[in-house]
C-alpha cells in the first residue's frame, strides 16, 4: 500500500504531539536531549579560553619579547614586542619547558593554569608558558590592519616567532639551553604545534594537539591564514 506524502506528515506530526504528551515535555526539551550542549557550542571550550579569565598564580609572569616583523627578509630590520607568560610554580632543576601556544585570541593563562597539560606539567616537573599570536591582543607587528600589511600574517612568520622565543626562555628565564620543550594547542593552535615539531624535530621534542585541523588546505581558509 503506497501512502501520499502528505498523510505521511501528518502521521509523524500526529506521533510527535503523543510523545510529547506522554512525556510531559516541551517540543523545546524534545529538540535539545543533552543540558548544557548549546553553550559549549558557543564557548567553543578546549579550543578559546574564557573571556575575561584573570590569573590565579601569584607565580605567573608577564613579559615581552621582542621579534623580527618579517624573518624571511635580511633588508627589513622592522621588530615587533609579543606578549607571554611564564610560571615556574612546578619547576625542578633539569625539567623541561611545556608551552601552550596562543591561537586566534588575545593572550589568556587560562590554559596554563587550568587543565591535563598543566596537570601533566606539575608531574613532570616543567616550567610552563604560553605566547600571544601576533596580529592579535596588544602584539601587533604594524600599525593598522591594511591588506598591505596582512601580509606577515602567515604560519611562517609565527612558527619563527615561536622559535626565537623559545630559545629566549631556555637560556635567558629558564637558564637551561638545553631544556626540553614539549609543546600544546587546540584547535589552529594545536595545527602550530604539530607543524612546528615537524619543522624544527631539533628543538621541539613532542607536541599535543587536540582537536587540531591538520588536513593540508589551500591558503588555510578556515582561519584566514
Amino acid at each position: 500500500m503506497k501512502y501520499s506524502s502528505a498523510s505521511v506528515k501528518v502521521a509523524a506530526l500526529l506521533l510527535l504531539g503523543a510523545i510529547v504528551i506522554a512525556s510531559g515535555k516541551s517540543v523545546e526539551k524534545v529538540r535539545r536531549p543533552f543540558p548544557g550542549i548549546e553553550r559549549l557550542a558557543t564557548r567553543r571550550e578546549g579550543v578559546v579560553p574564557p573571556k575575561g579569565y584573570v590569573s590565579q598564580s601569584p607565580r605567573t609572569v608577564e613579559a615581552r619579547f621582542t621579534s623580527r616583523v618579517n624573518h624571511f627578509d635580511p633588508q627589513n630590520r622592522d621588530t615587533f614586542e609579543f606578549n607571554y607568560l611564564h610560571n615556574d610554580q612546578y619547576y625542578r632543576e633539569g625539567g623541561p619547558l611545556f608551552i601552550v601556544i596562543g591561537g586566534h585570541y588575545p593572550i589568556n593563562p587560562y590554559f596554563m593554569e587550568n587543565s591535563h597539560f598543566r596537570d601533566v606539567a606539575a608531574l613532570q616537573g616543567a616550567w610552563l608558558a604560553t605566547n600571544e599570536h601576533r596580529y592579535f591582543g596588544s602584539s601587533n607587528p604594524v600599525p593598522n590592519y591594511s591588506t598591505e600589511n596582512l601580509r606577515f600574517m602567515r604560519t611562517e612568520q609565527v612558527l619563527f616567532d615561536l622559535i626565537e622565543w623559545i630559545d629566549h626562555l631556555r637560556r635567558e628565564v629558564m637558564g637551561d639551553p638545553n631544556a626540553r620543550v614539549i609543546l600544546h594547542g587546540a584547535g589552529y593552535a594545536g595545527t602550530l604545534a604539530s607543524w612546528a615539531r615537524q619543522r624544527f624535530p631539533n628543538i621541539i621534542d613532542g607536541a599535543w594537539a587536540s582537536s587540531s585541523p591538520v588536513r593540508a588546505t589551500a591558503n588555510f581558509e578556515e582561519f584566514a591564514v
